[in-house]
């Protein structure tokens, strides 16, 4: 039997989730390593909900190039085997490209320690909070580091309202996973400092609102530009979200996303109150909680011309056959070919500062509805919060993403599956050659 994986809550009595200092499982835990040779492919299942399995090699291919060759041939349809949409040619009891990829991505032993993580965090009222983060590949190997990082902290205020705070980093730059891990324990530092003149509690003059946010993204800023490493070029993205019954209020720079999937009601008269909850028509949409700071004139007007403004230049360097201009939009100094920088707010990246690049977050909120506001009786209704590093929306839409989840029942399920999904993504848009790192936090509200 596939070993099953070891999620570990944070004790009571510590709630304060700490990656660095926790046991993980790996997914070289996850997955069985018993290989065959024979031709009908054998699969495991590593966990209950979405999983991980491995398959053989058929026996008559005598390499991956052959198998993979094979399966381009087919018709493209949805595979019996890691149940994605990509190329597979099932019906002769081979798996598809992906499944293969993830096969030989497996089989290297050359994954560093502790470089996936999961984590799950749930309160009596029925507030579950789940992280999954999969560290990326690099060419035929996987990467030394796994850049991201995230913290899961849950907050309870003078009213013994539930909180979580949840916040996710994403790590570039030969340092990248040293902003990020900095960038994680100054948000927690501050949030210890809050609470510890209140007996574990948040003071209400700290009460969960945009202006600590704030607070939290200015010390952690302060605490990056202070420190003894040379993060010139290296730096972290961010997305923080203090989530409660009543909220969610978002704290972002760069790329990092957050989403929110909201349930509201599409019967507001006396009738809706005296139907029965087969009837009681909602309706679900999904509402971006932040967008993304990129130096993209045309996705990103508004940080583009602020970017320009103080005194930084963007430009592209790839160009395609014809020789004009492709890829992403980068940031530049006005002189100089560097830092060429994806994203125009982060923390760290102090050459980009010279360019426009700043720390300064964008905060929203976003008021979350009740069940007595939407009159319905179901227990099993929630809100939904979706955090994920650029690893995740590369390849996966935010509809996407959100009709996975409220297909999910769990928000540790939710995860797993957005987590698999988009590094299945990338397995098949890169051919096996590369992989970002993935990072999901998922955060399942009740209906209150």
């Amino acid at each position: 039997m596939a070993a099953k994986v070891t999620l570990d809550a944070c004790s009571h009595a510590n709630p304060i989730f700490h990656p660095m200092k926790s046991s993980f499982s790996r997914l070289s835990d996850v997955v069985p390593t018993r290989w065959t040779a024979r031709r009908d492919v054998v699969g495991y299942r590593a966990h209950d909900g979405p999983c991980w399995r491995i398959y053989s090699f058929p026996k008559e291919l005598e390499s991956l190039e052959d198998v993979i060759k094979d399966t381009r041939s087919a018709r493209r349809t949805g595979c019996d085997f890691c149940q994605h949409p990509c190329h597979g040619i099932s019906h002769t009891g081979n798996p598809c490209e992906v499944s293969l990829y993830l096969e030989t991505w497996q089989k290297d032993m050359g994954k560093p320690e502790n470089f996936d993580a999961f984590h799950v965090e749930s309160h009596g009222s029925g507030i579950e909070a789940a992280v999954v983060s999969l560290g990326g590949r690099h060419g035929s190997g996987w990467k030394k580091e796994n850049q991201d990082d995230f913290f899961v902290l849950p907050i309870v205020t003078e009213g013994d309202v539930p909180h979580f705070a949840v916040g996710v980093f994403d790590g570039h730059g030969e340092f990248g996973h040293v902003a990020s891990s900095l960038a994680r324990m100054a948000f927690m530092e501050k949030f210890e400092s809050f609470t510890k003149s209140g007996g574990g509690k948040l003071l209400n003059h700290h009460s969960l609102g945009e202006s600590l946010v704030r607070q939290l993204f200015e010390h952690t800023s302060r605490v990056i530009d202070s420190y003894v490493c040379d993060l010139s070029k290296s730096g972290s993205t961010a997305v923080v979200c203090l989530v409660s019954p009543e909220r969610v209020i978002g704290g972002w720079i760069g790329d990092s996303r957050a989403i929110v999937g909201i349930t509201e009601p599409l019967i507001l008269d006396d009738e809706a109150a005296t139907q029965s909850e087969e009837t009681l028509l909602i309706n679900r949409v999904v509402v971006p909680l932040t967008r993304d700071h990129k130096p993209d004139p045309v996705r990103c007007p508004s940080e583009a011309n602020r970017v320009t403004r103080a005194g930084g230049r963007i430009d592209r360097l790839a160009t395609d056959a014809r020789g004009r201009p492709t890829g992403p939009f980068r940031l530049f100094l006005k002189d100089r070919w560097t830092p060429g920088l994806a994203v125009s707010r982060s923390f760290g990246d102090h050459i980009a500062q010279e360019a426009g690049l700043v720390s300064l977050p964008e905060i929203q909120t976003l008021p979350l509805m009740s069940r007595n506001s939407i009159q319905i009786r179901s227990t099993d209704m929630n809100q939904i919060i979706i955090m994920g590093t650029d690893g995740l929306w590369e390849w996966v839409s935010s509809q996407e993403a959100m009709d996975i989840a409220w297909g999910a029942n769990s928000a540790k399920e939710a995860a797993e599956a957005l987590a698999e999904l988009a590094q299945k993504n990338w397995a098949l848009n890169l051919h096996g050659r590369a992989c970002d790192d993935i990072t999901v936090a998922v955060v399942f509200l009740p209906l209150n």
